[in-house]
């Protein structure tokens, strides 16, 4: 929820949103990549940034109880978590034959 004014809290939903990437798109094995920013307005004052550690469990921690599976492995089947040092945390979900060449 860009330019809100602390509705998260109001609607009872953590305080993230995603920025999406598509990666390989006609490639081998095309994924869409998605990194959650902390984009509560009222405590960033509109400067969205990069989840923490700390966030980024929370966040998948909301995904889960919401019924979504992710994967700790890479998968190409299945939305896996990504997790490297000195990038930033994110889910990737593979995309079928319809977005690449396999």
């Amino acid at each position: 929820m860009f330019n809100s004014n602390g509705e998260y809290q109001a609607r009872n939903v953590p305080p993230y949103s995603l920025v999406a990437s598509l990666l390989q798109l006609g490639g081998k094995q095309p994924t869409l990549t998605l990194q959650p920013i902390f984009s509560d307005n009222l405590q960033t004052f509109w400067q969205p940034r990069a989840v923490n550690a700390h966030e980024f469990s929370e966040f998948v921690a909301f995904l889960r109880e919401q019924g979504i599976v992710l994967a700790e492995q890479p998968s190409k089947e299945n939305a896996w978590i990504k997790r490297t040092d000195n990038a930033p945390q994110a889910i990737v979900v593979p995309l079928d034959k319809r977005f690449g060449d396999a």
